[in-house]
């Protein structure tokens, strides 16, 4: 009775342990898909530098130190670091000069940006103090 019951028991957990990964193994699909404020890997780091409101575009200082100019249109996305959209566009206080931001140009001609990830803001108390 003891060895039938145990037995039961080992199949049950097996059976549970099976249906658990392979409930888990569709998760993998979305792997190469960014997560809510996930920045993606193909992103551009660098530093911004100047925004330009008249002719749609911001520059910043690359990784390797060189300046790189984007272009904005209406389709831009401007993403905050936990995932929401920024309606301000260039006029963002998070592209002022110093922040680091990532962008994802277009597939086109890369000149232009698809999206943009900001940063988290800098408090105006820590500013204050240094």
């Amino acid at each position: 009775m003891f060895t039938r019951a145990l037995g039961v028991l080992v199949v049950g957990l097996t059976l549970l342990c099976l249906a658990a990964t392979a409930g888990a193994g569709g998760k993998d699909k979305d792997k190469d898909t960014p997560k809510k404020g996930e920045i993606p890997k193909n992103a551009i780091h660098g530093t911004m530098k100047s925004v330009d409101l008249k002719g749609s575009s911001f520059t910043m200082t690359l990784d390797n130190g060189k300046d790189r100019t984007f272009k904005v249109d209406k389709d831009t996305q401007f993403i905050g670091p936990r995932g929401g959209k920024s309606e301000e566009g260039l006029k963002d206080d998070r592209l002022e000069k110093g922040y680091e931001v990532n962008v994802v140009a277009d597939s086109v001609n890369g000149k232009s940006a698809k999206e943009v990830h900001l940063p988290i803001r800098k408090s105006k108390e820590k500013d204050k103090k240094k």
